[in-house]
């Protein structure tokens, strides 16, 4: 699904939360959304999911397409069947008590086939061998996962997640990431908004930096990295990998995409270095 907001204004309250937004998502795109708290990201993604001002009320300006749909024209019944959201509060999304139950609840198919498309999304997600697992045994990762399973089962075109890493560790925050970027790669439209962008910045194909409800820069990791490298207070944003380029003081330097090529390429740019100043 291709996305494009124009000149998309949000107030609540007489407060204006998003401020002239112009955005483009093409379909299997991996789309980031970072910023300072407070900055617009959790209203941005209800608002990718026809949420606002629909649900949440307040006042919207400016155009929102999902295809060739206007989203402000349309119902939330409308919208609905497209779109996903895993909030950041994941857990508020699971009702049932097995894991089974919980992807089973928003599948519609004839019941001979229900098994194999239930396992077939708790494959897909890494669950798999746990559909009579009850829920409450679930890790904290395992759990999110499992709300991703009982999204994706709508068949959406578009997948919104709010904060999803914020109570992961390291190793489950790189294996979601992992599975955002197979889902992709399989067509599905992922808007994922992150206090802490840096590993997603490696995986995204746009970046979306927010700045008092503005779109302070947006683009290509790349692109957007060169903004924030300008500014001090931003840099905490930037991948570990790329911060090597202001620690080196070379910013000609390339923006790697893997630790090793970094090593690799850093390996030949010293030692080069080393025989000019000899």
């Amino acid at each position: 699904m291709n996305i494009r907001l124009e000149h998309f204004s949000y107030a609540y309250q007489k407060k204006i939360i998003l401020d002239d937004i112009n955005l483009a998502m093409e379909s299997g795109s991996l789309t980031v959304i970072t910023g300072l708290s407070g900055c617009g990201k959790t209203t941005l993604c209800r608002t990718l999911c026809g949420l606002v001002p629909h649900y949440f009320g307040g006042k919207a300006a400016g155009q929102i397409y999902f295809g060739q749909k206007s989203s402000l024209t349309s119902s939330l019944t409308e919208i609905s069947p497209q779109v996903a959201i895993v909030l950041e509060d994941y857990e508020s999304q699971l009702f049932s008590m097995t894991v089974y139950d919980e992807v089973a609840y928003n599948l519609t198919c004839p019941p001979a086939k229900r098994t194999a498309i239930i396992e077939k999304y708790l494959r897909l997600v890494g669950l798999e061998g746990l559909s009579q697992r009850e829920v409450s045994s679930l890790s904290g990762g395992q759990k999110q996962r499992l709300a991703i399973a009982g999204a994706l089962v709508k068949r959406p075109q578009l997948l919104v997640l709010d904060e999803p890493a914020a109570a992961l560790d390291p190793a489950g925050t790189t294996e979601l990431y992992a599975l955002l970027s197979k889902l992709c790669k399989q067509g599905l439209t992922v808007i994922v908004s992150e206090q802490d962008p840096r590993e997603l910045m490696l995986l995204a194909d746009q970046v979306v930096f927010l700045q008092q409800g503005r779109v302070a820069c947006s683009g290509k990791s790349e692109e957007v990295a060169a903004f924030l490298e300008q500014q001090e207070e931003y840099r905490e944003f930037l991948p570990d990998l790329w911060k090597l380029r202001l620690l080196i003081g070379d910013l000609s330097l390339p923006y790697w995409k893997s630790s090793g090529e970094a090593k690799l390429f850093l390996g030949h740019y010293l030692a080069g270095g080393v025989e000019q100043s000899a």
